[in-house]
């Protein structure tokens, strides 16, 4: 019995220690490795596994027309469909509301007016879904050739065009 003993205290039992060491170290490794892949780049876009996560400010904003024209000085309403392609549900709260708006860019496509009429989103939309609006657009008081750039804005916080959010043109042609 004393043989037993002496093989299970010298062999046995050191290669049990050491297969566990391994282990460890593997999961420590995997660990690592996990937390590598689910990091969040400089876009503010999440990597699961090296699969991208939604962004949490994206919009795509759909408009039926490539242009429009309007009187100078005049509010007109542009209907479009705007999808939530965020990771985040949109909700209509007045504090720090999720807004449609604009920016007026001159014929040569420099901004003249940055922060255009806002209009509030009507409900709660989440992640995926699409939500027709008509925008309320305050047109230029002088005539000529413009475009508004529509992008989705959150209140107090940033527009969505900042965080890579694509933006809308449409050309405004004021007579």
């Amino acid at each position: 019995m004393d043989k037993f003993k002496k093989i299970l205290v010298f062999g046995v039992v050191p290669i049990l220690i050491i297969g566990l060491m391994i282990l460890n170290a593997n999961l420590q490794s995997k660990k690592l490795q996990d937390a590598k892949d689910n990091s969040i780049d400089q876009n503010n876009t999440k990597h699961i596994n090296n699969k991208t996560e939604l962004k949490q400010y994206d919009a795509s904003i759909m408009i039926d027309k490539t242009a429009v024209t309007a009187k100078p000085g005049k509010k007109i309403k542009i209907a479009l469909d705007i999808k939530n392609k965020s990771a985040m549900t949109w909700i209509q709260n007045k504090k720090s509301s999720i807004n449609l708006s604009y920016h007026i860019l001159n014929e040569k496509k420099e901004v003249i007016l940055y922060d255009g009429l806002r209009t509030p989103i009507v409900k709660t939309v989440k992640s995926g879904e699409v939500l027709n609006l008509d925008a309320i657009v305050q047109v230029p008081d002088k005539a000529g050739i413009y475009y508004l750039e529509f992008d989705m804005v959150h209140r107090g916080v940033t527009w969505f065009g900042a965080k890579g959010s694509t933006t809308t043109l449409l050309k405004l042609e004021v007579e």
